[in-house]
């Protein structure tokens, strides 16, 4: 397992790898430009990448109304990749990019380009402004001026220069991939998609959030096909589960709760990964509404038992 923590005291990134008997077998902490917060960060099958990004620690903002993390929109972006192993911060590569954030990156993996060279292919959604402080009067879940888009990042780890390349001018956020392919080449990608126009009603107001699941093709780099949840209706964060005996990376299913602020009732609704078939494979109401989340994750009734 591979995991980080931010310390906003002293600006650095704790790094941690752990094997399988719960062992801590490497960590650093890893300087970072200032105290500030990063929220994900992205593995390969043998590097760990770090975002240093500028969502700064302002406590001092505390006093005059304003939230404790502040986007500065006129720093740089920068990416620190080592090996897992690594113990010496001389060994930490470091990456410099134009201005912007990612809140949860998609997937990353190892190639070789043309030349030969060695090569890390990222994605993630990236936004350009954000404000937490959520008071320029945009409902905070809505494709506003601040929605997240899907971008390319790539990482040339022989010559030590990178790309930025925003590939869909449509808001994505909380992607998910087959779990068995992080850190490796992989190519479908499943991402929430944010209300586009916010309804009139009150009701509808308070129930803004994600309004479909897209399909991207990480390989052809494109848009596939998209599962619209209903006018009414709006998701937490949708989960990909591969089916027993998967013959695909995509066969397999979407699920999320679904909740209706009409009818004010929620069901667990499945879809068909390959298909992107907008009629469920499973809907089953709830006894209770279950809140829309930001994170969700499902498992097998197997992988309880192990």
């Amino acid at each position: 397992m591979v995991a980080f923590g931010y310390n906003v005291e002293k600006a650095l990134i704790h790094y941690s790898l752990i094997n399988k008997n719960r062992k801590i077998v490497s960590s650093l902490d890893i300087p970072i430009s200032s105290a500030r917060m990063i929220h994900d960060f992205a593995i390969t099958e043998n590097y760990v990448i770090f975002p240093d990004m500028p969502l700064e620690f302002r406590p001092d903002l505390i006093f005059k109304g304003k939230f404790i993390f502040q986007f500065d929109e006129s720093k740089p972006a920068r990416y620190g990749i080592m090996k897992r192993y690594n113990q010496s911060l001389e060994q930490i590569q470091w990456f410099e990019l134009p201005n912007h954030y990612v809140f949860h990156y998609v997937n990353a993996w190892e190639y070789k380009n043309d030349e030969g060279q060695d090569m890390i292919k990222l994605f993630g959604c990236t936004q350009t402004h954000v404000d937490i402080d959520l008071d320029k009067g945009e409902h905070p879940f809505a494709a506003g001026a601040q929605a997240p888009q899907l971008s390319k990042f790539e990482f040339n780890l022989t010559t030590g220069t990178s790309e930025w390349k925003v590939q869909e001018k449509v808001n994505m956020e909380f992607p998910v991939v087959e779990q068995s392919l992080i850190g490796y080449t992989t190519k479908y990608a499943y991402l929430a998609c944010f209300k586009t126009v916010v309804p009139e009603t009150q009701e509808g107001k308070d129930n803004c959030y994600f309004e479909a699941v897209i399909k991207y093709d990480l390989e052809n780099e494109e848009i596939i096909n998209r599962i619209d949840f209903g006018e009414t209706k709006s998701a937490g964060e949708v989960f990909y589960h591969k089916r027993d005996n998967a013959e695909s990376e995509d066969d397999g299913y979407l699920m999320s709760f679904v909740y209706d602020c009409t009818t004010e009732k929620s069901e667990f609704v499945m879809w068909d990964a390959k298909t992107m078939d907008n009629q469920p494979v499973v809907r089953a109401q709830t006894d209770v509404r279950v809140p829309n989340g930001f994170h969700t994750f499902f498992v097998h009734e197997d992988e309880l038992e192990k």
